[in-house]
């Protein structure tokens, strides 16, 4: 879903799952191959 070139950090991270509305899940694979699982839940307005 989400593809970035760039530098993917936690204010842009904030500001996706601000974005995201329900029950959510990101899967983020850093460049030294540590994965780290996002969950969250934004009631939908």
């Amino acid at each position: 879903m989400l593809t970035s070139t760039g530098t993917l950090g936690i204010p842009v991270l904030t500001d996706i799952a601000k974005q995201l509305k329900g029950t959510f899940a990101l899967t983020i694979l850093d460049k030294l191959y540590s994965l780290y699982f996002v969950r969250g839940n934004n009631p939908a307005w």
